[in-house]
């Protein structure tokens, strides 16, 4: 009875103990206040002013190239309205054309008919928005009778690779030719008497430069050209019609330059 009364108020003791010292309650989710102090560098300070430059000049080499490539897209536009209108005019008239192309010094082609001219254009992307990639114009030219050339038997691979470069459709079957080859040197073959003129202006939009690519322009082969996209203008498009129809001879002006790969007879 006297153990049972002891351990009685023993337990009562640490209660009032309990209840004089309560427990502290901690937040343990709560974190360090961060620092707010703002670090004081002239190396940062000078850091960020030249990013904050360098960013304003990529800004406005980005305006002038976007700048740049719109004008050339603009001239591209230029050009394709020009060449279609073109083609339906002068393909209802069908003039003949007077310049004469040569294959050699022997074999030409002139009195040229007119016949079925197209433009026709390629955009970057199907966007509507997308700048123009191309402009392909193409018309055949088609002399009255067909042109025979005549080669020694030691050109005739030389001869084959002329007529791919410039088009030209042989009427004579050349294998033919060879395996029925005669004692003679010398072999003709005739060549059909039409033939395509073909123009690529491409838009280099990296060096912002307008291409062009010619195939037959004014003499049988392959000719490029290189011009400034505001050298397109209503008198470079006029002198560039009016050769095409045969109204005049010169080339126009901006074009008067060497071919990267010239003619060359056999």
């Amino acid at each position: 009875m006297l153990q049972e009364s002891l351990k009685l108020a023993k337990n009562a003791g640490m209660i009032f103990a309990l209840e004089q010292s309560p427990i502290r309650a901690e937040n343990m989710n709560e974190q360090p206040t961060a620092s707010k102090n703002k670090i004081e560098s002239a190396l940062l300070a000078e850091l960020a002013g030249e990013a904050t430059s360098k960013l304003r000049a990529l800004q406005s080499e980005t305006k002038e190239q976007q700048a740049r490539s719109q004008q050339l897209s603009v001239a591209l536009k230029r050009i394709y309205q020009f060449l279609q209108t073109l083609s339906v005019h002068v393909n209802n008239i069908a003039p003949n054309i007077p310049r004469t192309y040569r294959i050699d010094s022997d074999a030409s082609y002139g009195n040229l008919a007119w016949q079925n001219a197209l433009a026709d254009y390629r955009k970057q992307s199907l966007s509507d928005n997308a700048l123009i990639d191309h402009v392909a114009f193409s018309v055949r030219l088609q002399a009255p009778d067909p042109v025979t050339a005549t080669r020694r038997w030691n050109q005739m691979d030389a001869f084959k690779k002329e007529l791919d470069l410039f088009g030209l459709r042989p009427l004579d079957d050349l294998d033919m030719l060879v395996r029925n080859k005669s004692q003679q040197e010398t072999f003709s073959i005739r060549i059909a008497p039409d033939f395509f003129l073909k123009l690529i202006f491409k838009g280099n939009y990296e060096n912002g430069i307008l291409e062009i690519n010619g195939r037959n322009f004014d003499e049988f082969g392959v000719s490029n050209f290189r011009i400034k996209p505001e050298q397109v203008s209503s008198e470079l498009l006029d002198d560039l019609g009016r050769f095409l129809i045969g109204r005049t001879e010169e080339l126009p002006k901006p074009l008067r330059t060497a071919r990267s790969m010239p003619r060359q007879f056999l």
